[in-house]
């Protein structure tokens, strides 16, 4: 299925509604630094680093920087890359802590959703990996309240607890939702609703599992294997992580419902599986439903 492109103003941010996107790495360059944008590279968690195989060898699988290989709008997305040991608790910690280039993206509304775009291939695509496969994973966040007031997006601090956000449990590995076989080769759209969903307290004095601010930061991305041991290597694309308002039948969260979101929804009419952009009731099938959300919303927001 293609991405469709979304037009983005000059801050991100669309003015129908109060979308936040924190970046689609447009703006940097291809092949940079490693973990020099949002997100660190995967052995810079003292939490996790123990899990992530650093040898010179698999040097290639701790990884975090800007791709071109895919994007679900524009012309690039963030491209990470892992390998865990074979310990049966290993997970990633993917922090925000402090990055060089967009440290600590600030999340102004606890009750709007936080949702990033993901791509998971069926196999790793780099030479060094010889075509082995991806492995299925699990995929929570977390966020730091650090009650900053910081506006969407900019440096929200590194201050206060940190609360898992739909994860299983608040210990190694935290687990979340599964990527499997029927989530590869297509762009997942993951919504998390931090003020509804489930917490668990991960790190800090202030951390208890509940949100006591109605603000903070997107602290990381957690991943865990699905099969405990399973160590990969894995490969994951990331693109337009950001802080939005649900519109119903707004599949590409322009803010809008309009023609490209009834065009995406015919276009997967029929497709089976999770995180589908375009299942817009969330309950795993493209269609009639969605079709009637589209719909019955036309024209809102715009």
């Amino acid at each position: 299925m293609r991405a469709f492109t979304l037009v983005l103003g000059a801050s991100l941010a669309f003015a129908a509604h109060s979308q936040c996107i924190f970046t689609d790495f447009d703006s940097f360059p291809v092949y940079g630094g490693n973990g020099a944008v949002m997100f660190r590279q995967p052995s810079f968690s003292g939490s996790t680093a123990g899990f992530i195989v650093t040898d010179p060898f698999f040097n290639p699988t701790n990884l975090t920087q800007v791709s071109d290989r895919r994007a679900w709008s524009g012309s690039n997305s963030l491209e990470m890359r892992w390998r865990w040991t074979v310990a049966a608790n290993a997970w990633l910690r993917l922090t925000t802590f402090n990055t060089p280039n967009l440290p600590n993206p600030a999340i102004s509304d606890f009750t709007k959703a936080v949702v990033i775009f993901m791509y998971v291939p069926t196999v790793n695509p780099d030479p060094e990996f010889f075509g082995a496969p991806v492995p299925d994973l699990k995929v929570a966040i977390a966020v730091r309240e650090t009650n900053s007031g910081a506006l969407c997006g900019t440096n929200g601090g590194s201050a206060n607890g940190i609360e898992f956000v739909r994860a299983e449990q608040g210990v190694s590995p935290p687990g979340g939702r599964v990527i499997g076989a029927d989530a590869r080769n297509r762009w997942l759209k993951i919504i998390w609703r931090p003020s509804t969903d489930t917490l668990h307290a991960f790190a800090g004095a202030t951390a208890n599992g509940i949100l006591d601010f109605n603000n903070g930061t997107l602290e990381m991305i957690a991943f865990s294997p699905a099969t405990p041991g399973d160590e990969g290597p894995y490969t994951v694309y990331i693109d337009n992580p950001g802080v939005y308002d649900l519109i119903a039948g707004d599949v590409d969260l322009n803010g809008c419902v309009d023609d490209t979101d009834l065009a995406r929804v015919l276009e997967a009419f029929g497709a089976i599986g999770p995180f589908y952009p375009e299942d817009l009731n969330e309950d795993g099938t493209v269609d009639d439903v969605d079709l009637a959300i589209v719909l019955e919303n036309f024209g809102a927001g715009c």
